[in-house]
């Protein structure tokens, strides 16, 4: 039995003294309007007092140093964010190289920016000013589990729209693996004192589109226009409303079903692909050379695999099967103009 650390204990004592209270004092609709309103009419502001404490002000900071090598003081950001807007001083700092990218995040890979590099690690992100109730962790299936660490106030900003008063979005044009695909990757800047990570153009592993208009809902009239659609991972594989992470189908596609219906990995390949009608469906391709299969055997043990790990990963493999998510296509595996045969190919429509 693993004996709690001094920081669960505090972090107990906190949330014990401090959720009687939070629990007490419900937000009302018309605070939450207030709230709104408020945080976005103060953006730049309030983004400017979370970088000069929290970035600036805490030498650990993986921004600070990146900031630092671009040649950027605090003072320099300031200027440019008070004469360009957010956004536009976000996509400035992408260009002096002021961004994480998802693995340089998790602490996978080194950042390398022109000819320093950094190594930073998960605990670096942390707000430093965040004293939190309870931690949270990531399922882990593609390495180790990510803690985030929360306070109470954090868990009051999730919602189907951005919320650009909690958070900026930007995005960037970023190659996947070596495929020659290029997506508009989300950069996401946190811009709340209450954020459990110190977010600064950091990639979540995504992409879509990005689109402003008001919709005509409440939302919208409070100045929240900014709509996300079409969400896609180059991280992970999405469908039917679930992510699984391309480690685990790698693992599949390279050692599970070679070891049970033969051939090796070339001859089995995984296509995204989104139909007319804007349904997402993955197509586990086989190729002719195996020679005959049970197609629905195929299907069965791909899916059966997916959710070996149990818990919710399971759930979901079950979901993909009632939907027939995955559907198993004899042919050739899909190359890339460059000739080369990758165990994902994403077909664009």
């Amino acid at each position: 039995m693993t004996l709690p650390s001094l920081r669960d204990l505090a972090m107990l004592a906190r949330l014990t003294r401090d959720f009687p209270g939070f629990i007490r004092t419900p937000i009302t609709s018309e605070q939450a309007v207030e709230i709104i309103r408020g945080r976005l009419a103060a953006r730049e502001e309030r983004f400017l007092r979370m970088a000069e404490r929290a970035i600036f002000g805490h030498e650990r900071s993986p921004y600070h140093q990146l900031l630092r090598a671009a040649g950027c003081e605090f003072g320099d950001l300031k200027a440019l964010v008070d004469k360009e807007g957010l956004e536009v001083a976000f996509s400035r700092l992408v260009e002096a190289g002021v961004f994480v990218t998802f693995d340089e995040f998790k602490g996978r890979k080194e950042a390398t920016r022109g000819t320093r590099r950094f190594v930073f690690a998960e605990d670096d992100f942390d707000n430093p000013h965040l004293s939190p109730h309870f931690e949270a962790r990531s399922g882990g299936t593609r390495g180790p589990s990510t803690s985030v660490k929360r306070g109470l106030p954090s868990i009051l900003s999730d919602d189907l729209h951005l919320f650009s008063d909690c958070d900026a979005l930007i995005q960037r044009s970023r190659e996947v693996t070596d495929s020659g695909l290029s997506v508009g990757a989300f950069l996401f800047t946190s811009l709340l004192p209450s954020a459990p990570k110190i977010l600064l153009n950091v990639e979540s592993g995504d992409y879509g589109t990005v689109w402003r208009r008001d919709c005509g809902c409440q939302l919208g009239a409070l100045g929240l226009t900014t709509h996300l659609a079409k969400i896609r991972s180059f991280e992970k594989l999405t469908g039917e409303g679930m992510t699984f992470v391309q480690t685990d189908l790698l693992r599949l596609l390279e050692k599970i079903l070679p070891s049970h219906f033969g051939g090796t990995s070339a001859d089995y390949q995984l296509l995204e692909e989104e139909g007319a009608d804007g349904i997402l469906r993955l197509l586990l391709v086989v190729s002719p050379r195996i020679g005959p299969v049970d197609g629905d055997a195929i299907q069965s043990l791909f899916v059966d695999e997916l959710g070996r790990d149990g818990g919710f990963t399971r759930v979901y493999a079950e979901v993909w099967r009632r939907a027939g998510t995955v559907q198993v296509k004899r042919q050739w595996p899909v190359a890339t103009k460059a000739g080369t045969i990758l165990p994902f190919h994403v077909i664009k429509r």
